[in-house]
């Protein structure tokens, strides 16, 4: 299981070992006489009335600094969500161990569980150490104080009647069934009636433990502005199957929890859906799980046509781990799965996560965003996206004999070709082989909408796997293929990518930040790369853009760790693209290969800047020997133990004094402002350019 980890590295600052330092870049650093005027907005996700659980959007990109140009970049922003200040207990989200009640970025959310008054603190920092601090109150409400009126509150038990104010059915239920094994007889114009587009929104309680039945998708409307609410009551998660499409089609404001959902068809179901050509807001989905949803947990792109974005959609601690294909579907033609979550969102959040689609034949994205803006993905753990291509192997089409598997992207190595499905020449001459070379998907994958940019969001934390296509992919391209509006201003920092080896990996491994628009900073990621096939190697290709778009500038790649221990001779260049763009700056990266031989380009001719990349590899010309990192014998040494493929952690990948000065990481969430002690590179005003706050994924 790879795990981010909260740790203070103000310890490990000690250690200081004469060598080669390793420079951290830090954007904005020798600008004087900056002033910062801290903003922040909360907007809570459901509306006005907010019910517990909670998820609230906020947005301090109107913090201002007089002399830097670009803030949302350049500046540090920590915001404390007030949880731990109201005597709760804030947690830590599963997939990185990472707290609750804090969140890093100019754009995030913060989520509460509880009811209560909670003050949203935004620390925002310059590069020269001049800090401003603004705050937002969230009033979060107990759905009893707010369904409690006749014919609002509705439990319903499988084989029983439940009792109002009995085995946690609230004590203001109104309205008690048995669903009859039939749960949309009940929901949709039935005694508990979600889906009439006018009366007063529901808090629905499923009985914990029992299976609902749905012979059709369940509308979830109602005409008010208050919040509507779906969850389990008692003991366990109420469980929704579905017997056609999609287990819901959502309506405003509509919070769905502690639910999860078993579909009966293999290849079409999925967990939710938004009506064609409507945009939906206020949408909370919070501990979910929808393993067994092949078409994925959330289509919120249906009809697709402009004009048409939803605002306001948060999708929280879900679970979307598919173990098993049932059926041929996807193994010709359509894939098995399309995605976990598809739509097009303004202000829309996914946030610690658990989603992996590796064991789906022929599975696609992991998520993909249509105009994507003020909007964060954070704290989640992703895997499995592969290729949407026609599926053929020497062995035949997917069939009940192979258990509906393809050996997708089973690559032949050492120089031979794939031939009519079969290796010719090379060390794997005679193997299997497949043809599905192309379309290759993304866990995270950011489009332009047909008529609003993609701007202003931040991926960050969060644990990718990947069978060594592009990992994060941004476009300018809309959904018919041409581009019209900018995709510009995202900052993807502190996220753990690595080659998964549960998938088959690409024969050419592609770049793993694949970029098309302007104004990106890829910052503070490790990529364990180990277990990549022997092509060309990339790690970030800032590429051209085309359409009316025109800003393709500043991409900015500063303070990344690559790590890659498999023998690789294939020539690499490691930052390409930028060739139409100006200011593309490659800075402060380190390199550790220990078994790379082949030659390389540190960054294409597009980087105006590139500077201060440190290498240590087979070939000779390298700038510091050996390894950098405690690994996980927290050793530092220059011979340092790390885990294999697929285990390694992020603990793993600190730098220590060997051979790397003061013990200094190049992964960082910010800037120690206090004085200069570990005798590391200092900015202009002599302060450190360690990291050592106390909170956030890597420090």
């Amino acid at each position: 299981m790879h795990r981010l980890h909260a740790l203070v590295l103000a310890a490990l600052l000690a250690v200081a070992v004469a060598a080669p330092a390793a420079v951290i870049y830090v954007e904005g650093v020798g600008i004087g006489g900056t002033t910062v005027t801290a903003s922040i907005t909360a907007d809570e996700i459901q509306g006005s009335t907010c019910v517990a659980p909670c998820a609230v959007h906020y947005d301090a990109t109107a913090t201002d600094d007089t002399d830097l140009t670009r803030e949302f970049h350049s500046l540090h922003y920590e915001v404390e969500c007030g949880i731990a200040d109201a005597a709760e207990t804030p947690g830590t989200w599963a997939p990185t161990g990472n707290s609750r009640d804090y969140s890093y970025g100019a754009v995030g959310l913060c989520f509460y569980t509880e009811p209560g008054a909670y003050t949203m603190t935004l620390s925002a920092t310059a590069p020269d150490g001049d800090s401003d601090t603004a705050t937002d109150t969230v009033t979060v409400v107990a759905a009893e104080d707010v369904f409690d009126g006749s014919n609002e509150t509705c439990c319903i038990a499988n084989g029983a009647t439940p009792s109002a104010g009995a085995n946690g059915c609230p004590a203001e239920a109104t309205i008690v069934a048995d669903s009859s094994g039939d749960l949309d007889a009940v929901l949709n114009g039935g005694a508990c009636d979600v889906g009439n587009s006018t009366g007063a929104k529901r808090a629905v309680y499923l009985r914990g433990g029992d299976t609902f039945t749905a012979s059709a998708t369940i509308p979830l409307e109602r005409g008010d502005t208050l919040p509507g609410l779906i969850t389990s009551y008692g003991t366990g998660q109420a469980t929704i199957a579905n017997t056609t499409s999609y287990a819901f089609t959502s309506g405003h404001g509509w919070t769905l929890h502690n639910l999860a959902y078993v579909p009966a068809n293999d290849s079409t179901n999925g967990f939710i859906n938004r009506p064609s050509n409507t945009a939906i807001d206020g949408v909370t989905l919070y501990d979910i799980d929808a393993t067994g949803a092949v078409a994925g947990l959330v289509d919120a792109n249906t009809g697709g046509a402009a004009g048409n974005k939803n605002t306001r959609w948060a999708i929280v601690g879900t679970t979307y781990n598919k173990t098993a294909t049932t059926s041929a579907t996807g193994c010709s033609g359509t894939p098995c799965t399309s995605l976990v979550v598809f739509g097009r969102f303004s202000q829309g959040h996914y946030k610690g996560n658990d989603w992996d689609i590796n064991n789906i034949t022929r599975n696609e994205f992991v998520t993909r965003s249509n105009g994507f803006d003020h909007g964060s993905i954070t704290e989640n753990r992703m895997e499995g996206a592969g290729n949407s291509a026609t599926c053929s192997f020497s062995g035949g089409a997917c069939s009940a004999a192979t258990g509906y598997t393809c050996p997708l992207l089973n690559a032949c190595t050492g120089g031979g070709t794939c031939t009519a499905n079969v290796c010719v020449g090379g060390s794997a001459d005679g193997a299997d082989c497949d043809t599905c070379a192309s379309n290759n998907r993304n866990p995270i994958q950011i489009r332009v909408d047909d008529s609003t940019p993609s701007e202003y969001n931040v991926v960050a934390d969060n644990i990718l796997g990947s069978n060594g296509s592009n990992v994060i992919r941004t476009t300018v391209d809309d959904e018919a293929g041409t581009g019209t509006v900018e995709n510009q201003h995202t900052v993807f920092e502190r996220n753990f990518i690595y080659i998964d080896e549960e998938e088959i990996p690409l024969a050419d491994p592609t770049n793993m930040f694949q970029v098309q628009g302007g104004d990106f900073t890829i910052q503070s990621n490790v990529l364990d790369l180990t277990g990549i096939p022997n092509g060309g190697l990339g790690v970030v290709n800032a590429a051209t853009i085309s359409g009316t778009p025109t800003n393709d500038n500043n991409v900015h790649v500063y303070n990344n760790t690559i790590y890659n221990a498999t023998a690789h001779t294939a020539t690499d260049t490691y930052f390409a693209g930028c060739s139409g763009g100006t200011g593309c700056e490659a800075i402060g990266n380190l390199f550790y290969m220990p078994n790379k031989s082949g030659s390389e380009t540190i960054a294409a001719a597009g980087y105006t800047t590139a500077t201060d990349n440190s290498r240590d590899r087979q070939a000779s010309g390298d700038n510091y020997t050996g390894c950098p990192f405690y690994g996980s014998d927290d050793t530092c040494d220059a011979t340092c133990t790390l885990s294999a493929q697929g285990s390694t952690d992020a603990l793993e990948f600190i730098t220590c004094g060997t051979p790397i000065t003061g013990g200094e990481s190049p992964v960082d969430t910010g800037l120690d402002f206090s004085a200069e002690t570990d005798g590391g590179p200092v900015d202009d005003f002599g302060r450190d350019l360690r990291t050592t706050y106390d909170k956030g994924a890597w420090d």
